[in-house]
């Protein structure tokens, strides 16, 4: 990301950050703009809205009334006037005939105001980017030229298979020489470290640095939530089993699971529920057996969760699903009461019976199950399979 703010110096660039939630391409991009007004650039921010109902160009509206604001030769252009009268109307955008008029209205305002001073103009979450925004984006990506200009965006992790206006746009600028795509993976344990260092203002004890690394799986924000609960955790010696897995999920990291499970359909949902409880790996045998559902049925109620990346086929163990990160799986176990949990633990138990064959952990994993199922009164067949 730097390089192409090294590189906008002398030359339009384009840098996308990629990664799952709370992986940090957000900060990732306020530390960029920070260094970039450092060096005398003008910064600006955008944000497209999940929920859909936005006027064309919504995120680039705010960047456009900065700069027309600013003012210059290009910031009269009549198309501009329109386009921000618009912008409360919930109006669809002007028509094919008058959009490219605003595209070359607000490339050339782009363009006017980068020859005073370089510009950075960020436009955060563009996955939920109308099409108006997306085409200005491959536009200007296109047409900016030698101008000192920074175009920077966050994507999350599409949905598998997905196929609409922004993997196209996506596609296009990866055909642009000047695109830079950035896809942010887990941090280290190191990083870790260093993080929980700054987030509480003091080194933590090893063995909770390494209990959140385990659970948080080098996600940044979740990684966070967990430091939080270790300063809200007043006995230091329960610091640990407040972080380490089985202990609280942290109510913000609920909060984004469920907003990605809530794009799900109810059957997925419930069927995501009962894989949970078995583990962070599913075989489908199992999950068939414990559903008590045909196979078809849990390959269709499976396919939307795949698709959302919450679950991934493991390639090399053929018939087995892994949650695509821990909390994930925590929170669809959680979400379940009770009394339905410990029925759904009945079922695997029974599942593993019918399919653990000769497996050296069966008798373990199976008398785990029972003794989770409990309340519903299976106390003595647990004692019996240990």
């Amino acid at each position: 990301a730097v390089a192409a703010l090294d590189e906008s110096r002398t030359a339009a660039r384009v840098v996308l950050v990629e990664g799952e939630p709370g992986i940090g391409k957000t900060r990732l991009l306020e530390e960029l703009t920070a260094e970039a007004r450092r060096r005398g650039a003008v910064v600006h921010w955008g944000y497209a809205f999940e929920g859909g109902a936005t006027p064309a160009f919504w995120p680039w509206l705010p960047v456009v009334r900065a700069l027309v604001a600013r003012g210059g030769s290009a910031s009269a252009a009549p198309e501009l006037t329109t386009l921000l009268e618009r912008d409360d109307s919930g109006d669809a955008g002007p028509a094919d005939r008058t959009r490219f008029r605003v595209l070359e209205a607000v490339n050339a305002l782009l363009s006017d105001a980068a020859a005073e001073t370089p510009l950075v103009v960020v436009l955060d979450d563009l996955q939920w980017a109308d099409l108006p925004s997306l085409e200005l984006l491959m536009y200007a990506a296109r047409e900016l030229g030698d101008r000192p200009v920074l175009l920077a965006g966050t994507v999350r992790e599409l949905e598998v298979g997905r196929n609409d206006a922004v993997v196209e746009a996506l596609a296009t600028l990866s055909r642009v020489h000047s695109t830079r795509r950035v896809a942010l993976r887990g941090l280290s344990h190191l990083q870790t470290a260093e993080l929980l260092r700054a987030a509480t203002g003091r080194d933590l004890d090893p063995t909770v640095v390494a209990a959140i690394q385990d659970r948080a799986e080098g996600n940044p924000f979740f990684a966070t939530e967990l430091a939080h609960l270790v300063e809200a955790e007043r006995d230091p010696d329960r610091s640990l089993g407040a972080v380490s897995a089985g202990g609280d999920v942290p109510s913000s990291v609920r909060d984004v699971v469920r907003r990605r499970t809530a794009l799900l359909p109810e059957p997925t949902v419930r069927l995501l529920q009962v894989a949970a409880v078995v583990g962070r790996d599913v075989e489908l045998d199992l999950l068939v057996r414990a559903a008590d559902r045909d196979v078809e049925a849990v390959l269709d109620d499976l396919d939307p969760a795949i698709v959302h990346r919450l679950l991934a086929p493991l390639a090399d163990r053929p018939g087995t699903f892994r949650f695509s990160h821990a909390r994930v799986r925590e929170v669809g176990a959680d979400d379940v009461s009770s009394l339905r949990r410990a029925r759904i633990h009945v079922r695997v138990a029974d599942a593993l019976e019918a399919t653990a064959g000769d497996r050296d952990d069966a008798a373990e994993i199976l008398a785990e199950h029972l003794w989770a199922a409990a309340p519903v009164g299976v106390g003595r067949r647990a004692a019996g399979a240990l």
